[in-house]
């Protein structure tokens, strides 16, 4: 019986979140977004495909750190790892479609 309650303990100690955890993601997510949008500057088409770039490997690290902070189940680290794969793909798209506007671009000339 003992040993139950400490298991109970245990997971309920990594699957629910801090009192504080959801200020504290905010605030990384709002920083996250800051740092991205001053390297994809979207006000500004020139150098696109090599500012995604950047933007994806600086942040594809990233992710792979947070996967592993999200195996634990928390709920509020989730959702931020999902919002930063959501960004990834979205940069991907970015790059793909700067890449192909690259492309169709020197097939007209």
């Amino acid at each position: 019986m003992y040993v139950s309650h400490q298991q109970d303990s245990y997971s309920f100690e990594y699957t629910s979140n801090r009192p504080d955890q959801f200020v504290e993601i905010l605030i990384l997510s709002l920083g996250e977004l800051a740092v991205l949008y001053l390297i994809l500057r979207p006000w500004s088409y020139r150098n696109s495909m090599m500012r995604s770039s950047v933007a994806l490997f600086l942040l594809t690290p990233w992710l792979i750190g947070w996967t592993a902070l999200s195996q634990q189940g928390n709920p509020v680290l989730l959702t931020h790892w999902l919002w930063l794969a959501m960004v990834e793909l979205g940069i991907i798209v970015s790059l793909v479609v700067s890449l192909s506007g690259t492309l169709n671009k020197g097939k007209k000339s």
